[in-house]
């Protein structure tokens, strides 16, 4: 196995030593990052329900909209914003009305759109 060191185009074979290593590396890495992503998954399915009761509410809000006879004037800021409060939307609707960060995102993505109209 070879490797580049690093500023250099010169190749350089690594020793079996540090191939371990580098699994072992890889291995434990793995591991954290296979229980950080777990971790996680449990708590923002906790918080925001079910991802394919959320995806399928976000879509079909998304949907509706893009149906407005004014959607093909917007700019994709316009456009950007709709699809990220939609997501919002359906995060309260799908599972937490009272977490507030959702309706501050929505402020918040209404602001800096707000901001950047012509």
């Amino acid at each position: 196995m070879e490797n580049t060191t690093p500023g250099t185009n010169k190749q350089e074979p690594l020793s079996d030593e540090e191939i371990r290593k580098g699994y072992a590396a890889h291995a434990e890495l793995k591991s954290f990052v296979d229980i950080d992503l777990e971790e996680t998954l449990k708590e923002r399915g906790a918080r925001y329900g079910d991802f394919t009761d959320n995806a399928w509410l976000a879509q079909a809000l998304k949907g509706i909209i893009r149906q407005g006879a004014g959607y093909g004037r917007l700019r994709p800021v316009h456009k950007e914003a709709l699809d990220q409060i939609c997501s919002k939307m359906s995060r309260i609707v799908t599972a937490s009305p009272e977490y507030r960060d959702n309706w501050d995102d929505i402020a918040g993505y209404a602001t800096i759109t707000s901001k950047r109209c012509l």
